[in-house]
């Protein structure tokens, strides 16, 4: 947390040509005057910042007389990091096929800028592992011939399988790619429904792009559309549940997002998750992946259907 105001201390110090008030530094760290006077000692005691504090108007950092002046090594924020491990690890993802040979110029953007702070990339891939969830193989054809579709505004006709195994064949206009559990899919206006659906691409079985040109649905329609629901699964939220999550995990969940209008609320020990959603499905599979540390408050209809996962699941185990 410390490392992170510095930075943003430094970033803000850089970007100004005139001195700053520290009664301004601190309403922009959100921290008190005296935590702001630390940092700033630390920038220049430390880090060696060529900093000047003027008299009566407030902190200047001297970029004329050492312009290239950085906070040395990797300053970068916990999301920075996050975000860069995830990107190397999509790339390593793609094997050594056309995609890989298309984003070589990305893997070697980020190996250049790791090797300016002195860091090895051998160092990152031995000391850091990302354990894809439930990751599925993907053919590298399809998430290309997808990705052109997306960049160059075309259609693609395809044959898919859904998860009801009912094959069909269909054009699709795509408007995104979504990264989404380890997994890859597209939103697309299907030209067979006329409507918008979401595609699992590893249940694309064939794909090529089409001559015509993609119909575009404007960002704020698709936001309208698929941001409501829960997860995956879009549609105006009609339903509301609560769920109980037992001291075992309730800090933990306490601690997590599982849609953006959800409301959180201690009980005891017990924490209740209230959240809306359109398609139980997906919230029905995470909720049996917390049993038997949670429960469904409500509704009824969401409680049942947990139930009858769990009958049967174990139904078949008594069979064995």
């Amino acid at each position: 947390m410390k490392h992170d105001q510095i930075r943003k201390l430094s970033q803000i110090l850089k970007a100004r040509r005139t001195p700053v008030a520290i009664r301004v530094l601190a309403d922009e760290l959100d921290c008190t005057t005296r935590t702001v006077q630390r940092y700033l000692d630390d920038l220049r005691d430390i880090y060696h910042a060529p900093l000047d504090n003027l008299p009566g108007k407030g902190w200047i950092l001297d970029q004329k007389n050492s312009p290239n002046w950085e906070i040395p090594g990797l300053w970068l924020s916990e999301q920075d990091i996050q975000s860069m491990l995830l990107l190397l690890s999509i790339l390593k993802r793609f094997g050594n096929g056309l995609m890989r040979k298309e984003l070589k110029p990305v893997e070697q953007l980020i190996n250049n800028t790791l090797a300016q702070r002195n860091i090895s990339r051998s160092q990152i891939d031995q000391r850091i592992k990302i354990i894809p969830l439930a990751n599925a193989v993907l053919t590298n054809k399809h998430l290309y011939c997808f990705f052109n579709a997306i960049i160059n505004r075309q259609q693609i006709t395809l044959d898919y399988c859904d998860y009801q195994q009912q094959h069909s064949h269909r054009t699709i206009s795509p408007q995104r790619l979504v990264y989404y559990r380890d997994n890859w899919f597209c939103d697309a206006w299907c030209h067979r429904r006329d409507e918008l659906r979401t595609f699992a691409l590893t249940r694309v079985e064939q794909a090529e792009l089409a001559n015509n040109k993609a119909i575009d649905i404007a960002s704020e329609q698709l936001d309208q559309h698929y941001s409501p629901g829960y997860g995956l699964f879009a549609g105006n939220n009609k339903y509301k549940a609560t769920l109980r999550f037992f001291p075992t995990i309730a800090r933990d969940i306490a601690k997590q997002q599982w849609h953006p209008q959800q409301h959180g609320e201690w009980d005891g020990n017990d924490y209740l998750l209230t959240l809306p959603y359109s398609d139980q499905r997906e919230l029905v599979q995470d909720i049996l992946r917390h049993s038997p540390n949670v429960i469904v408050e409500s509704p009824a209809r969401l409680k049942n259907a947990v139930k009858r996962q769990l009958h049967m699941a174990l139904e078949v185990y008594n069979q064995v």
